[in-house]
């Protein structure tokens, strides 16, 4: 893009500041959903160093499973602001608006390769891209920080386009091939709608360049082998991800056909919100079309797309390489592969839109020429006026899920999400209908019964919660959070013994969980069993080696074993970790004196008391300490 010609600078400028205007109420938005699992629970974006954690994210079935660029991203945000959500939104609108200033260059030189004035070209690049950046349909990548992985891909998609056209019109293109190559590359390491750009560059090239598929590989057969050989990344991506933690590919309970016709209503129903976007709906939850019949118009119409798109591709390039992008885009997430947690989902739109309204405005301008100029601003207005007011619905959980239940009310987990909200807003009694709502239309669901429980505990009403809990075991035996859940209940209401049968019953599904191996450990003590408690506390340890509270109660547990040493051995470290923990201060100290360590002791103790003053028994001990250091043979 030259920025010497105003018109095309003013245009990029306007761009840039609507898209942020649009969207700067996103900054706001408070991590949702599936952000717990790509951000706030993900353990390889604590540091950047050394790559490999950040580089491999954890296979937990969340949006960063097998996209390294991505992860990547996350972790340099965290770098810079921890877990503040602005500034994951504000790389998010960065990244959109990127992507629409990258989407007006490539179109803009589209056009002058097709000889269209200057102007003119400039003008409807503009219309399009500012469609695209205001466009309702968009707002859940932009504004969801977990679908960041749409807005890399694209913008990594578009860029791979334009370093392409670039190249066209270039006295030296290598270097912008290069950046195409480089850029196709890092969208592999994105997300797996990258994998249509090589082919959308060589039909772009057919369509817009050489004029034909022999002319594209003769002039530039080694632009096309290094976009080919970025497939051996996707490829080694895809295979290491194993069905992406579960959440996505075949053999997991959903059959390939089935979810062809769901997808069938799914791109129906996308188009018919790129061109009326009402509802918007954050999560459809999943739903599954199991028969032909029940989709057969939505089948006929994509099929009779995609015969017009075939035809196109062989007698009007220009817009077989538009058909193909739209559906070669969307063909990852929605074509036979089953993707479990999500069966329909708008941010999949998101790249597929841009070429549809590129199709659209191109299609209105052939056919009414100058006269459909005048509808661009009009509608891009009214896209406006209406992503920010769903930017509006982002603001708060329990807003985005009631607006999601009223839409979709049969979506139990629009209904889960919603209770689970409201309680984490400290309004657990509000959280009570939509829980039980969820479980009335998903009664299979373990999940949903523990989040009541937990609301029942946090009102108070923790006959009802232990209820909730027995009657979720009963029906799920094999489930290790109920257990863990009513241990905890029936611990609260002093029936250790009980407690501990809980707890040992939840490890037995799931050995791997700290808090439960800490709270059976510390009901065995309880119940007059502290020797069967250390090896609990021990696994805890193993489990989360950095725990100081963990170590402090093991380190109780072996005092009362007598076993001083090792109990000396426990708190050491915890008073290096919490020097200012007058407890553990005191602990220690008494631990050294009991073996008769005296200088030492008295240090500890002396801590103790400057740290709290009036703690109990601290000044008693010291001065023991102090009189038996003096009585101490020298």
């Amino acid at each position: 893009m030259r920025f010497r010609n105003p018109l095309v600078l003013g245009a990029g400028a306007l761009l840039v500041l609507v898209v942020i205007a649009v969207y700067h109420r996103c900054l706001a938005v408070p991590f949702l959903f599936d952000d717990t699992t790509a951000v706030v629970e993900n353990p390889s974006i604590r540091r950047l160093w050394p790559p490999d954690a950040v580089l491999q994210p954890p296979l937990i079935g969340g949006p960063a499973t097998g996209r390294p660029l991505l992860n990547l991203t996350f972790a340099v945000n965290y770098a810079l602001g921890d877990l503040n959500p602005a500034g994951y939104h504000a790389v998010n609108l960065l990244l959109h608006a990127g992507s629409t200033l990258l989407l007006f260059g490539l179109v803009r030189r589209t056009l002058r390769r097709v000889r269209r004035p200057e102007a003119d070209a400039t003008v409807l690049a503009a219309a399009v891209a500012l469609l695209w950046g205001v466009h309702p349909l968009a707002s859940e990548a932009v504004v969801y920080i977990s679908q960041r992985a749409e807005l890399l891909v694209s913008l990594l998609f578009l860029l791979t386009l334009y370093g392409h056209a670039r190249a066209l019109d270039s006295p030296a293109p290598r270097r912008w091939q290069t950046l195409a190559v480089a850029a196709c590359l890092l969208g592999m390491a994105s997300k797996e709608v990258m994998a249509a750009a090589p082919l959308a560059v060589l039909l772009y090239d057919r369509a817009f360049g050489a004029g034909s598929f022999r002319g594209a590989w003769r002039q530039r057969r080694w632009l096309y082998v290094g976009l080919a050989a970025t497939w051996g990344l996707l490829g080694a991506l895809v295979a290491a991800q194993q069905q992406r933690g579960g959440s996505a590919g075949f053999g997991l309970g959903v059959r390939p056909l089935d979810y062809l016709l769901t997808q069938c209503l799914a791109i129906v129903h996308y188009l018919r919100l790129a061109f009326w976007p009402q509802p918007l709906v954050f999560e459809y939850g999943r739903p599954l079309v199991s028969a032909l019949a029940t989709v057969l118009p939505q089948a006929l119409l994509l099929l009779a797309l995609g015969a017009l798109t075939g035809w196109a591709l062989i007698r009007r390039p220009a817009t077989g390489f538009l058909g193909f992008c739209f559906f070669a885009t969307l063909a990852p997430s929605s074509s036979v592969v089953p993707i479990i947690t999500q069966t329909m989902a708008e941010h999949r739109m998101y790249l597929p839109l841009a070429v549809l309204i590129a199709g659209v405005v191109a299609g209105l301008d052939a056919l009414l020429g100058r006269r459909s100029l005048w509808l661009w601003p009009l509608a891009a207005l009214a896209l406006a006026f209406v992503t920010g007011r769903r930017v509006n619905v982002y603001q708060s959980a329990p807003a985005l899920w009631a607006d999601t239940v009223a839409k979709v009310p049969q979506n139990d987990r629009a209904h889960f999400n919603l209770g689970r909200s409201l309680a984490q807003a400290g309004r657990p009694g509000e959280a009570l209908a939509p829980l039980r709502e969820a479980i009335r239309l998903a009664p299979q669901d373990a999940a949903y019964r523990v989040e009541l429980g937990n609301a029942f505990l946090a009102l108070g009403r923790t006959d009802e919660a232990a209820q909730t809990y027995a009657g979720g075991v009963r029906l799920h035996p094999g489930n290790a959070d109920l257990h863990y859940s009513l241990g905890l209940v029936l611990r609260q209401r002093g029936q250790n013994a009980e407690a501990a049968e809980e707890f040992a019953r939840s490890l037995q599904v799931e050995p791997a969980r700290e808090d439960c191996q800490e709270k059976l450990a510390m009901t065995l003590v309880d119940i007059g069993r502290p020797a069967e408690a250390i090896g609990h506390f021990e696994a805890a340890l193993r489990l989360n080696g950095y725990n100081p509270d963990t170590r402090f109660n093991l380190a109780q547990t072996l005092l009362a074993l007598r076993r001083v040493p090792d109990a000396i051995a426990q708190l050491e470290p915890v008073v290096a970790a919490k020097p200012d923990d007058a407890e553990a201060q005191f602990a220690l100290g008494s631990a050294l004196a009991q073996a008769r360590r005296w200088p030492e002791a008295i240090g500890h103790l002396e801590a103790a008391v400057r740290l709290v003053p009036d703690l109990p028994g601290a000044r008693e001990s010291l001065e023991n300490a102090r009189r038996a250091a003096a009585a101490a043979p020298r």
